[in-house]
């Protein structure tokens, strides 16, 4: 299978932006593999931005360093997930350690994907929310991926997905106020989709004056 993404990163002019993505593809032979979490901490100032950024610069180097190879098979393993999953606990923990130094307790928040053929590894800690958007009987809709998580633990989950299917991953003040149906009358085209048309998008669902992230992938 091959993605079409785009993104979304707002940063509210008065706080530093303690929101961080990732958006990473990579072909295996004339397959996409793709790598996106949207991540924010709640802590604020110089540790908040550190601890979002260390932990999806992090992920971005194992996407290449490792994961990218464990995709490159004939017969795919649950291997993917299981090494993804160890990076995610490690990178909290060096997190953890790292606030400890500003008296501060680990309070990141996450939602990410790594999508591989039919395959989608998921996961997830906090506020951060994941959806669904497709067509059933004629009609546009959009359904949260219920992940049993909280601020303080990591939920790993694996399943498939299907061509045609969009996945939206956000923090939890994208569009706060918007209601589902009118994220999937937006998010879901009646025709082709470009990255460039779902960015413009998104801008116009997360509203002003406030920091926002979030990222768009649209299964082909």
């Amino acid at each position: 299978m091959n993605y079409v993404s785009a993104h979304l990163w707002e940063k509210e002019k008065a706080c530093p932006m303690c929101i961080s993505l990732i958006l990473q593809h990579a072909l295996v032979g004339k397959r996409e593999v793709l790598l996106a979490c949207v991540c924010e901490s709640k802590n604020a100032g110089e540790a908040g931005v550190t601890e979002s950024g260390y932990f999806s610069e992090g992920l971005t180097e194992w996407f290449h360093r490792e994961g990218v190879k464990l995709c490159d098979r004939k017969e795919i393993t649950e291997v993917p997930g299981e090494k993804l999953f160890r990076e995610i606990k490690r990178l909290e923990e060096e997190s953890a350690s790292y606030l400890r130094k500003y008296k501060k307790e680990l309070h990141l928040h996450y939602w990410g994907v790594l999508l591989w053929d039919s395959r989608a590894w998921v996961f997830a800690r906090g506020d951060c929310k994941g959806y669904l958007l497709n067509r059933r009987f004629q009609k546009k809709n959009i359904r949260e991926i219920i992940a049993r998580h909280s601020e303080t633990s990591s939920v790993f989950m694996t399943g498939s997905v299907q061509k045609k299917v969009g996945m939206l991953l956000c923090t939890d003040g994208f569009g706060a106020e918007v209601k589902k149906e009118t994220l999937a009358e937006v998010l879901i085209p009646d025709r082709g989709v470009s990255g460039e048309r779902m960015e413009r998008r998104l801008k116009e669902l997360a509203g002003e004056g406030r920091s926002a992230g979030a990222v768009y992938i649209r299964i082909c």
